[in-house]
């Protein structure tokens, strides 16, 4: 078990250490001995204020002495071992058998015969050979300076102590919270305690790992997750009118009870630089009625998305994560169990730009920079808004007046003509930039494009994009290519005008 490994490793530089004192120090009974046995060869002596003494004995029957000396060195070190651990190992035998009664006789069979100490105060300070018939008995006598002996002592229990408390001290906390109904404090109390067993070098670590992780499983299976609203309507680039919300509940049993402090995720889309959707996060909290609630920012693009609000313990999952062997797949059961434990809400987000007259007007021209007759960015460009319920209207303008006119110019024409009829202009140019006869036809275009509200002149919306397109034949190839760059445009401002 993970103590025995403990205190074998602690043996075993203690022994040499040991052996090397005592091979100097028992050169008395390399030679027969003629006297009379002394007292502590039939009792050991009692400590007193300043020594512990220890016996080491053992018989060889073929009388090899140098034999029985090894084997009394061995027992002797056994002796010191035993008296330095026994505190210890006492008290894990009891946490063992007050946890698991089943583990109670394998625990007990645990009491360690080796462990790790520093050597400085101990000594031989006597030895005698016994032989008869031809076996020979060899007794060696220790003695330990008692301040030294109890130093080691509590080095001994320091050490084991700590990793007793890093299991412990989270463990005797998450299971306070649990039995309180605090289940969501008590989850990361739980996950701490099996990472420490893990990690942990104490007899019974394996199942006080199993123990904390069967419990935390049992809590976020038992988790409901409860939206406030299915859907909520936002409008782009305003703020979400109603935060966005979850109940947590715990529920077994027949039981039902709010969960709280436990850590929720959001997760929700941002677009980024108008062109490009992006996943953010924020973290929350359920409060003591059990509910989580986020603000969501306004909304950066139009369309529907789901809000994601799901169970987050990813900070106390971190250390489990690295471990291997059996307690892999545990992990790995809580972890899907985890991931389990969510719920979204529907997020609809519409542009009050839909309910605001606009007006396209863009030229295409061919690669000389003279407009061509069919203008098929500004068809894309109005087909794109249209099918977003946006309000557009037609003006009779030819685009070539922008080859004409200063902005400033254009402005004020179409507010002198159409002021009464619309309130946005989207306008521009695109062009031909490069075409291609090696396989077929392939045209590449480009255009810069700007929306403008006619009245204040405030510029809402700009981009300069491009598009390509193939085709069996050079019209073909360079309508779509228009076409193709006026629906990117259309698209890009149902997502972005206010």
């Amino acid at each position: 078990m993970q103590q025995t490994r403990f205190l074998n490793t602690y043996t075993t530089s203690f022994f040499w250490l040991l052996l090397v004192l005592l091979v100097f120090g028992v050169g008395c009974a390399t030679e027969p001995q003629y006297r009379d046995a002394p007292d502590w060869v039939l009792q050991r002596p009692a400590g007193d204020d300043r020594y512990e003494y220890f016996v080491g004995s053992a018989l060889d029957p073929d009388g090899i002495q140098p034999q029985a000396e090894e084997a009394a060195t061995y027992n002797m070190i056994n002796e010191i071992i035993r008296f330095i651990g026994v505190e210890i190992t006492a008290e894990t035998s009891a946490i063992a058998r007050s946890d698991l009664d089943s583990y109670q006789a394998e625990l007990v069979e645990q009491v360690q015969q080796r462990g790790q100490a520093v050597v400085s105060g101990f000594q031989v300070i006597d030895s005698f050979v016994a032989r008869h018939e031809g076996q020979v008995i060899v007794y060696l006598l220790g003695r330990y300076e008692r301040s030294q002996l109890e130093a080691e002592q509590q080095r001994f229990r320091e050490l084991f102590q700590e990793q007793l408390d890093a299991i412990d001290v989270p463990e005797r906390r998450g299971h306070e919270l649990y039995q309180q109904g605090r289940y969501g404090a008590a989850l990361p109390f739980l996950l701490q305690a099996a990472a420490a067993a893990a990690a942990s070098e104490v007899a019974n670590a394996d199942i006080r790992f199993d123990r904390n992780m069967v419990l935390a499983r049992q809590i976020v299976e038992n988790l409901v997750f409860e939206p406030t609203f299915d859907r909520v309507a936002g409008v782009v680039h305003e703020p979400v009118g109603e935060p966005i919300g979850v109940y947590v509940y715990y529920q077994r049993d027949g039981r039902r009870e709010p969960v709280a402090d436990l850590p929720i995720q959001v997760g929700y889309r941002e677009m980024l630089n108008g062109r490009r959707l992006a996943i953010r996060t924020a973290q929350v909290r359920t409060d003591s009625a059990g509910l989580a609630q986020f603000r969501h920012p306004a909304p950066s693009f139009v369309g529907s998305e789901r809000v994601t609000m799901s169970l987050d313990l990813s900070g106390s999952m971190e250390p489990l994560f690295r471990l291997g062997g059996r307690y892999r797949s545990l992990v790995r059961s809580l972890e899907d169990v985890i991931l389990s434990a969510r719920t979204a809400v529907a997020l609809d987000v519409e542009s009050r730009a839909r309910n605001i007259p606009t007006a396209v007007l863009i030229l295409d021209t061919d690669i000389a920079g003279s407009p061509i007759r069919e203008q098929a960015t500004g068809e894309g460009v109005r087909e794109a808004l249209l099918d977003a319920g946006f309000q557009v209207r037609s003006i009779s303008m030819n685009p070539s007046v922008l080859l004409e006119l200063s902005e400033a110019e254009l402005l004020q024409a179409v507010r002198a003509g159409y002021g009464d009829e619309i309130e946005r202009l989207v306008f521009g140019s695109a062009g031909i930039r490069e075409f291609d006869e090696a396989d077929g036809f392939i045209v590449n275009v480009s255009g810069s494009v700007q929306a403008v509200d006619i009245h204040s002149g405030t510029v809402l919306y700009t981009t300069s994009t491009s598009s390509r397109a193939r085709a069996g034949s050079s019209g073909r190839a360079i309508s779509s290519a228009f076409r193709n760059l006026g629906g990117g445009i259309g698209q890009d401002l149902v997502r972005s005008l206010p």
